[in-house]
């Protein structure tokens, strides 16, 4: 019994055999492409400015024991529903704190409790929390 597909067809392997220049000019364009594309993607990033609401505070956190954080030494609550963005904006859990002091922005609520926490970039935290950016809440 004959096999349906047969890469022995002839023809076929002509088709695909480009030979090692065309592979090697189909590989450097590939990389071309690629460091482009990310090349696009960084300056994209690097180019993004925050935006942070009105009633935003700056301080050091320091990491302590759930649900409570230290930030200016002053030991905090945080709602159940606090949300803490990276230095890329990314929701990250309080567990991937670490240890280290870190520079922050953060909002309370109404009750005194943290709601949001953004960790700065060296950048953002040079730059007066006046000065920044402003959105409502």
């Amino acid at each position: 019994m004959r096999p349906m597909c047969s890469t022995s067809h002839p023809g076929i392997r002509e088709f695909f055999d480009l030979g090692p220049e065309t592979m090697s000019k189909l590989q450097s364009l590939r990389g071309l492409l690629l460091a482009g594309v990310l090349a696009g993607l960084s300056l994209a990033a690097s180019a993004e400015d925050r935006s942070f609401p009105e009633n935003t505070r700056r301080g050091i956190l320091k990491s302590a024991a759930n649900p409570d954080i230290v930030i200016d030494d002053k030991l905090r609550r945080v709602s159940p529903s606090t949300r803490i963005y990276n230095e890329d904006n990314l929701i990250i859990m309080s567990g991937m704190l670490g240890t280290a002091s870190k520079v922050v922005n953060y909002t309370q609520n109404d009750y005194g409790e943290v709601e949001r926490i953004w960790l700065l970039t060296a950048a953002e935290s040079a730059t007066p929390l006046s000065s920044q950016k402003k959105i409502a809440k």
